[in-house]
């Protein structure tokens, strides 16, 4: 098989972490992709070294985001259209721009909750839509929960323009999130 790492990643020479654990046949080609080969038993007793020598690496895990803006409580259509229409010039070396949104205000009349994925929809005071993918239920149920209360939770994300039959909605792709804190009236 293959391997390359993320561009991101803190692993040097996966080549060589490979070669040391003495289970591949072969692992060649560049520190971080290239070419390997297990056979039977090998791959299985691979992702068990893999996971022991990682371990301590996972411990000492901490999200870290790289953003290039950051907004408060909304991001204006014309940043969500600009940054949308550059699309097509990502890619090696350009990329993607991440956004980081804070403090916006969830309230049970700005959320939605679509059953595709399920999906979570959250209506900023400009009219855009906050867009949680594949989210759940329970993320739904935990913002802004009863009638009166507000959430406020700060978001990475990218921008997205959504046309459907001409109707055009400026949208911020929801990465990750943070909850600050829910209030009460």
């Amino acid at each position: 098989g293959s391997f390359r790492a993320p561009g991101d990643s803190r692993c040097e020479d996966f080549r060589e972490f490979i070669r040391e654990s003495n289970l591949a046949e072969y692992a060649e080609g560049h520190p971080c992709a290239g070419g390997t080969c297990f056979i039977g038993a090998a791959i299985d007793n691979f992702i068990e070294y893999a996971n022991f020598k990682l371990s301590s690496y996972l411990e000492e895990y901490v999200e870290e985001y790289y953003v290039d803006l950051v907004y408060h409580k909304e991001i204006p259509t014309n940043v969500i259209e600009t940054i949308y229409n550059l699309k097509e010039y990502w890619g090696r070396g350009i990329e993607e721009p991440v956004i980081l949104l804070t403090e916006l205000k969830v309230t049970k009349d700005n959320k939605t909750l679509l059953t595709k994925g399920p999906t979570v929809k959250i209506k900023t005071p400009n009219g855009e839509e906050v867009m949680f993918f594949k989210s759940s239920l329970e993320f739904f149920e935990s913002i802004a929960p009863t009638d009166g209360s507000a959430t406020y939770i700060n978001v990475i994300g990218t921008c997205s323009v959504n046309n459907w039959n001409g109707k055009i909605t400026y949208q911020f792709i929801a990465n990750d999130y943070e909850i600050i804190n829910t209030v009460y009236d």
